[in-house]
C-alpha cells in the first residue's frame, strides 16, 4: 500500500466548490446585511413617529392642566365669595365643611 494515496483519500476533493460556496456566503451575508438595514429603518421611523405622537399628547396634556388651573383659580374665587355670603347659614357651612374648603373671614368693609 501506497501511504501518501490513504490521506488524499480521506480528504475529499474540493476542485470548484470552494470558490462557488464562498460566492454564496458573500451574497447570503450581503442579503442579511441588507434586510438588517431594512429592519433597523423601519425601527427607526416607527421610534421617531412614536416619539413625535408622545410629545404631542404631553403638549396638548399641559395646554389642557394650565385651562384647568385657570378655571381652578376662577372657581375658587367665586367659592370663597360664596362662602363668605352664606357664612351665616349653618346648612350651607356645613356643605364647604364636608368637601374641605377652608374659607377665608370675610374682609371689612
Amino acid at each position: 500500500m501506497n501511504e501518501s494515496a490513504t490521506p488524499n483519500a480521506l480528504m475529499p476533493s474540493f476542485g470548484t466548490d470552494v470558490p462557488r460556496a464562498l460566492e454564496q456566503l458573500r451574497v447570503a451575508v450581503v442579503v442579511l446585511g441588507g434586510l438588517l438595514l431594512v429592519v433597523n429603518v423601519a425601527l427607526t421611523a416607527f421610534v421617531a413617529k412614536q416619539n413625535h405622537h408622545y410629545h404631542s399628547q404631553m403638549l396638548e396634556r399641559q395646554r389642557l392642566a394650565g385651562q384647568l388651573q385657570q378655571s381652578q383659580r376662577a372657581a375658587g374665587g367665586a367659592l370663597q365669595e360664596l362662602g363668605q355670603l352664606s357664612q351665616s347659614r349653618p346648612e350651607l357651612r356645613a356643605i364647604f365643611e364636608r368637601h374641605d374648603v377652608q374659607l377665608n373671614p370675610a374682609p371689612s368693609r
